[in-house]
């Protein structure tokens, strides 16, 4: 009879990506699971640095799932730096449940550190994962989080016992560091960044044929194309590029932001300033909400200048929408197909996102054909291909008995 795996998963917070995961991998029958939550952002309304206003998400549900929350003792809390999750008792919690394994999100706050410790200290396997750096910090961050790294990430990769890397990206990152550790690429198994696929194809469904009706609820014209932005208004996420795109646009299309940010009264002020037509802010929508949105829209667009991944891609490709995106967002080198389901340009180059829109809104033959390929390629990235490599990653470790034993390098 197959082993049941006694595993745990330790997160900075409540993620409206992560959560339908969990239930999935709680209810295969060879795993036993339990989250750690280092915070209650997510599920009890607290400010978002990227969005500028407290936010819960509305489609949260954790009952039947095997969790807790840690007290966190940071002074500044927040999860998106070093000290702003703090949460000593992740060391007793690790200790006293003798888990088969415990997977960790990434190691970029302390408390992540505090469990990677604990798996080293009562020798318990480590499953690594997480998103890749970003390339829009500041010079002088990227220098300080270089050298952090290249001092203590092949210490951990070296004494791990698996790896999941989420994409091309994820996996080329891990592999820079194959000359510090030893077998490292036989520690690595893909397990796919995903989305709660069956939600957004059944909202496909649902939405496909009322397409009309929600574009009059919103108030928006019926008559032209829309190009979709869904994501939070700041700067390294470019959404003036395409206030300036549409300057240069002959063809009349609707430009619609659904999201806000500190960055949403300079959009609002070159829209004015430049008189430019069809523009709509929808402002902040809810997990539940979004998907009208993108069932109305007929090009997807996120030019960004970074992204670890970009999960948005994942959700617009379940609305068959062709994406224009760029060369520096990591999601583009696993989902966008150029030319078969929409483009990678240069990020911050004007001309060829104006080329791109060009071409997509001059042969809405094209602009279907695109949408096909991206549900048909993001139908095989799903949370399913995510317990698959979680799932080998410890059937590897029972095979292999890793016990964390740090190799030198």
């Amino acid at each position: 009879m197959p082993k049941k795996y006694k595993i745990a998963i330790v997160i900075t917070h409540v993620i409206q990506y992560m959560v339908p995961l969990y239930h999935r991998i709680k209810n295969h029958p060879l795993i036993d699971l339990t989250v750690y939550f280092c915070s209650t952002q997510g599920l009890i309304p607290k400010k978002d640095e990227g969005f500028g206003i407290p936010v819960s998400w509305d489609n949260i549900n954790l009952d039947g799932l095997n969790y807790k929350f840690l007290k966190n003792y940071s002074p500044i809390p927040s999860v998106n730096t070093f000290f702003g999750l703090i949460n000593f008792k992740i060391f007793k919690e690790l200790k006293k449940n003798k888990f088969d394994a415990v997977v960790v999100m990434g190691y970029y706050n302390l408390s992540y550190w505090f469990a990677i410790l604990a798996c080293f200290f009562y020798k318990i396997p480590l499953i690594l994962t997480g998103e890749p750096p970003t390339p829009f910090k500041s010079k002088i961050k990227r220098y300080l989080t270089y050298q952090i790294k290249r001092i203590f990430l092949p210490w951990v990769l070296s004494f791990c016992s698996a790896v999941l890397y989420i994409g091309k990206k994820s996996k080329e990152y891990y592999l820079s560091y194959k000359r510090h550790v030893n077998d490292l690429e036989r520690k690595l198994f893909f397990s796919p960044y995903s989305v709660d696929n069956d939600y957004f194809f059944k909202k496909y469904e649902e939405f496909k044929d009322k397409r009309e009706a929600i574009k009059k609820e919103l108030g928006l014209p019926l008559d032209l194309p829309i190009v979709l932005f869904l994501s939070k208004l700041i700067k390294w996420k470019r959404p003036l590029i395409l206030l300036e795109a549409k300057r240069y646009i002959n063809k009349k299309f609707i430009l619609l932001y659904v999201g806000t940010g500190y960055r949403l009264k300079a959009l609002k002020e070159y829209v004015s300033k430049h008189k430019i037509d069809n523009v709509y802010f929808s402002g902040f929508q809810n997990y539940s909400q979004i998907s009208k949105f993108y069932a109305i829209s007929d090009i997807f667009v996120l030019p960004s200048l970074g992204e670890a991944w970009g999960l948005v891609i994942n959700e617009a490709m379940c609305f068959g929408l062709p994406v224009i995106t760029t060369n520096k967002v990591n999601s583009s080198y696993d989902l966008i197909k150029n030319g078969i389901n929409g483009y990678i340009i240069p990020a911050n180059d004007l001309n060829a996102l104006i080329k791109a829109l060009d071409e997509l809104l001059s042969n809405p033959y094209k602009m279907k054909i695109m949408g096909r390929a991206s549900q048909e390629i993001i139908s095989g990235w799903n949370y399913t291909q995510y317990i698959d490599g979680l799932l080998q990653a410890l059937e590897f470790i029972e095979k292999n008995k890793l016990k964390n034993i740090c190799i030198p390098y």
